[in-house]
């Protein structure tokens, strides 16, 4: 995969490879992150798609979770992200600290 040819479109279809799979969630997120661009802000469909992941890949690898949210995001407006809450509210549900993290509270900031 070329990275200069990549979309939200494809980031799409590569979260639902990373979603099926199950406990390999922490080492296929190594290397489907760094293919990952943020998503079109006419899409608005990836957050959503991550609200609805198996707990086993919240659970796994929290932070993981949140690097590759964190990815997918890129640096959208404030309150601009739909579903995301429900995202960030998984992953802390798992790893409390992590809501101290600045990429946390970046993410926080976007979602409405």
């Amino acid at each position: 995969m070329d990275v200069d040819f990549l979309s939200g479109a494809v980031t799409f279809k590569l979260l639902q490879i990373l979603r099926a799979t199950g406990e390999a969630f922490p080492e296929a997120a190594v290397v489907i992150e760094p293919f990952i661009v943020p998503e079109e802000k006419e899409q608005g469909t990836v957050a959503f798609s991550l609200s609805n992941a198996d707990d086993l890949l919240f659970r796994s690898s929290p932070t993981k979770m949140l690097d590759i949210v964190a990815a997918v995001a890129g640096k959208r407006p404030l309150g601009s992200v739909f579903q995301l809450q429900q995202v960030l509210e998984r992953i802390s549900a798992c790893q409390p600290a992590l809501i101290n993290t600045r990429k946390y509270q970046a993410l926080a900031q976007m979602a409405r």
